[in-house]
């Protein structure tokens, strides 16, 4: 038999409590302080005789004079009984006390005891190294690799029933990955908005909606991309936009229409470390959105999507709004009718509802969806929470405040951004000397190049500089520009994908020459062109046996 090796190092072997390790439970450590306190009453009274203590006992009860504690271990043994124990409750109890003296053990007072401990096989910790595997083996099959190992005894009821003894904490380790377990086991910290005020939090993230929609071109299926911004405090959207993807700019168009709609700039905004909301355009420190609005960022933590009220957003959404839609493909749509849904639509995208079809529906939605009751303030709806405690910050004047920003030298009266060149006679104090290094700031329109906006290193408008030359393979936007880019990188991926098709025909081809080749000089296929058709060679021969590796790592 071939030998077996660990996946992962042996987890820590969690047997039955010892008699001695649960000596004080919390029951039989209340027994025991009545039966001293019986047995005390009795020696007081000059007797040995368990009769004379219950009699001073059950006097002192009537007349209240019981010492605190020994009140409260008579109320903790029977919780359910508010009068004093009876004559042979309190006997059974002194037998037991005494057996518990002869013994050594205090398992003779604990009430929930049964029976004798259960003996250890010694393959517990197998059966448990087994049971962790990420294969997820089911216990009839742990048995049955224990007994082919030679553990005679470990029949399918007893290792089912070991296992069932465990903690389920042990049991999925090692089954799950650690962001699984987490999920499953971790601690969910429930918080609350007590204390905040509508505006002060804006919750993002984007969604791929669960709807087919007739692509922008009218050629194509399409999934569009939406971004949302949602008030933490009154669950209320802020701000939302639909776009192909989402990117740095679908964050910042997103939440410039949240700001523009509310005349109002959050203090923070909660969101994940994904490219959209991480970009440089948001988060630098000069040059950033956040920073110019004196907006604070909080990421979440990665695959913590639990942490984040907009992602429930996004759920009721769907369930709600996505599913009236004749084109819904979600998660709960029939496999086998989304694909007919398809096909049918991949020949007739006309029959698609359009991208502004969509968006009058939603709007629509929303209004409904502002009514409904809030989730923490009962009795008031999520409207009624953001117009009582939302407090306007505006924003303030300045045309490019939407605009992205980056650092420039200032060269000749003219700065270059993107392959293009603008230029202004204001500019000519600033260019770069030897003795000035010429960097200013310039805010640009992403939908049109015509002409940017240049600014002071401290953000003082200087000019609006003027086009005056652009490559010719640009387009007239940076927007299209993006697109472009997108457009080759898809046209790049196909061409791999041709070379690959391309390539394994050709070992094909070499193959079928090569058993022709063989069986011409010998009159028949040798060992070696058998194995070549069955796809042999080239491919590792490594033993079936378990390979000692940590798949989770140390986390």
């Amino acid at each position: 038999m071939a030998k077996v090796a660990a996946i992962r190092p042996p987890m820590h072997l969690v047997t039955a409590d010892s008699t001695a390790a649960r000596l004080v439970s919390p029951k039989a450590g209340a027994k025991r302080r009545v039966c001293e306190h019986l047995l005390g009453l009795a020696g007081r009274a000059g007797s040995e005789a368990a009769a004379a203590g219950i009699a001073l006992f059950e006097a002192a009860w009537t007349a209240g004079t019981l010492p605190t504690d020994v009140a409260a271990a008579c109320r903790l043994i029977r919780p359910n009984h508010a009068d004093c124990p009876d004559r042979a409750t309190l006997y059974r109890w002194l037998t037991q006390y005494r057996e518990m003296r002869e013994s050594g053990s205090v398992a003779a007072l604990d009430t929930k005891h049964r029976g004798r401990e259960r003996a250890v096989t010694g393959w517990e910790a197998r059966a448990l190294h087994l049971y962790q595997q990420p294969s997820k083996r089911a216990a009839a099959e742990v048995a049955n690799q224990l007994r082919e190992e030679g553990q005679s005894t470990a029949t399918e009821q007893r290792v089912r029933r070991y296992l069932a003894s465990l903690p389920s904490t042990v049991l999925t380790d090692g089954r799950m990955g650690p962001r699984l377990r987490k999920a499953v086991h971790g601690d969910y910290v429930r918080r609350t908005t007590e204390g905040m005020r509508a505006g002060d939090c804006y919750v993002g993230d984007g969604h791929t909606i669960d709807v087919y929609l007739q692509h922008p071109t009218g050629h194509k299926v399409w999934r569009a991309e939406m971004t949302v911004w949602l008030d933490w405090r009154s669950r209320c959207v802020a701000g939302w936009w639909i776009s192909e993807n989402e990117s740095g700019l679908t964050t910042l168009f997103s939440l410039s229409h949240a700001i523009k709609e509310h005349d109002h700039v959050p203090a923070m905004i909660h969101v994940d470390n994904g490219s959209g909301f991480k970009a440089q355009m948001h988060t630098d420190e000069a040059t950033g959105f956040f920073a110019r609005l004196g907006i604070t960022p909080m990421f979440a933590l990665p695959y913590n999507a639990r942490a984040k009220v907009v992602e429930r957003f996004f759920k009721t959404l769907e369930e709600s709004f996505g599913r009236r839609w004749w084109s819904y493909c979600g998660y709960s749509m029939d496999p086998e009718a989304k694909d007919a849904l398809l096909k049918k639509f991949e020949k007739d995208p006309s029959a698609l509802p359009t991208l502004e079809q969509y968006k009058e529906g939603l709007r629509s939605w929303l209004v409904g969806y502002h009514q409904g009751e809030h989730p923490e303030v009962k009795g008031k709806s999520r409207g009624e929470v953001w117009a009582e405690s939302f407090v306007r910050t505006p924003l303030g004047p300045g045309e490019g405040l939407w605009w992205p920003r980056e650092e420039r030298v200032v060269n000749r009266q003219a700065v270059s951004l993107k392959g293009r060149e603008y230029k202004h006679t204001a500019l000519a104090p600033y260019n770069k000397t030897a003795l000035r290094d010429g960097k200013v700031w310039v805010e640009y329109d992403v939908n049109d190049d015509r002409s940017v906006r240049v600014l002071t290193p401290d953000g003082r408008w200087i000019c609006d500089a003027l086009l005056v030359h652009r490559r010719a393979a640009l387009k007239t936007s940076v927007l299209e520009d993006v697109r472009a880019n997108r457009e080759k990188g898809a046209l790049k991926r196909l061409e791999v994908h041709v070379q690959e098709v391309k390539d394994r025909a050709a070992v094909m081809v070499d193959a079928a020459q090569s058993l022709l080749a063989i069986e011409d000089q010998t009159g028949e296929v040798s060992l070696l062109a058998d194995e070549l058709a069955r796809g042999e060679i080239g491919v590792s021969k490594t033993s079936p046996d378990e390979l000692d590796l940590d798949i989770w790592g140390d986390d």
